[in-house]
């Protein structure tokens, strides 16, 4: 019998509570159906970073009380609807299962709750199982460790000493902005340790340096400081040559060290062609500085011109005029083009990009007013 979707994980739970054995065992056992009657709940499943995730309350919908799980678990123990019904509450419940609840589970069921349960949160006994046996609730315990105050360089240590060969643990710290220096240094020294090390700390110095030069939250003194352990790192003064400041600060710490860098050369033109291309793509031009960059022969460069909002219709007349599908899509997300070309361009066919390019324009046309039609009376 049809039923409505219930309003809550609790109550989804108490109306299995209500049922017999032998129809919960029919609904469940080998079908689909516990996932299907909890799909409402991924609605309500919060979106918010890992480190805040678990030390977040959950939200009504997703709360139950501990006693009704472990009448839940008397109900269920061996029986056939078990793991299915499991599965589904542990994937959607936002606090730890009971210890002795989660425990009997893995040690009967593993196979088939292992993936809710290692997208969960579990008690720390329980979460140090999981992690022993999958590298999802590892991430969870040295991101939680790493990211958040509340847990001290100890408690980090613990899972960088258990686990200092796990690749994926120490990369995916790399991109994570360590509670405190001390733990920040934990990490190295671990990391350099890996016999892979150059590959996630190439990807933490350049993901970390551009964090810190783009974004007005990180301080000059935090930039330069890093930039002064890295100086001499090439790949990562390569990287920020194409990244934008608004801290005239950064950039002249950023150039000083290009300029003593031995590849000074290589990394000032890359600079320099990094700042034309956002003059292309930005700046009000005039005919000259337009012509130089329309003919430098350079895509980019020709790409930027047909992002730019600032130009007069004959400029983007002779970027149209290119028939390069790359400068067409551009074009066709430009707000400032004019309404007759987006129609030509809704009519591309029989060239690359062409289904992306008429979705672009019939986007952008959409935003803008239709003309009234014009109507003739006749008295």
């Amino acid at each position: 019998m049809d039923t409505a979707p219930p309003l809550s994980l609790q109550a989804w739970i108490a109306s299995v509570l209500a049922r017999s054995i032998t129809e919960l065992n029919r609904t469940y056992w080998r079908t689909n159906q516990a996932a299907t009657e909890t799909e409402p709940f991924y609605h309500n499943r919060p979106s918010v970073p890992i480190e805040k995730l678990y030390r977040t309350p959950p939200p009504p919908s997703l709360a139950v009380a501990e006693a009704l799980l472990h009448q839940l678990h008397a109900k269920l123990h061996r029986r056939r609807c078990e793991s299915a019904v499991w599965a589904e509450v542990i994937l959607h419940l936002r606090q730890p299962l009971p210890s002795s609840i989660a425990h009997d589970l893995l040690d009967r069921l593993k196979l088939h709750i292992d993936y809710a349960m290692q997208h969960s949160r579990q008690n720390d006994d329980v979460q140090w199982r999981l992690a022993a046996t999958g590298q999802e609730a590892l991430l969870t315990l040295a991101v939680e460790r790493y990211a958040l105050p509340d847990f001290s360089v100890a408690n980090l240590d613990e899972v960088l000493t258990k686990y200092p060969h796990s690749y994926w643990m120490l990369d995916t710290l790399a991109h994570w902005h360590a509670s405190s220096l001390e733990k920040e240094q934990a990490w190295f020294q671990v990391a350099a340790q890996h016999p892979d090390r150059d590959r996630f700390l190439q990807k933490a110095d350049d993901w970390w340096a551009t964090a810190l030069y783009t974004h007005s939250a990180y301080s000059f003194t935090e930039f330069h400081s890093l930039l002064d352990k890295l100086q001499d790192n090439y790949l990562l003064l390569k990287a920020l040559a194409t990244r934008y400041t608004d801290s005239p600060e950064k950039e002249q710490a950023y150039l000083a060290a290009v300029q003593c860098h031995p590849q000074a050369a290589e990394l000032t033109a890359a600079y320099t062609h990094s700042q034309q291309i956002k003059q292309a793509k930005e700046a009000v031009l005039d005919v000259a500085t337009f012509d130089q960059f329309y003919r430098s022969g350079d895509p980019s460069m020709q790409q930027a011109l047909a992002h730019n909002r600032n130009l007069d219709t004959k400029a983007y007349e002779r970027l149209y005029a290119t028939e390069n599908p790359d400068i067409w899509r551009a074009l066709a997300s430009n707000p400032a083009l004019a309404t007759p070309m987006l129609l030509e361009l809704t009519q591309v066919k029989g060239v690359d990009q062409a289904h992306q390019i008429r979705t672009a324009a019939r986007s952008l046309l959409k935003t803008r007013p239709r003309p009234h039609p014009i109507h003739n009376d006749h008295l």
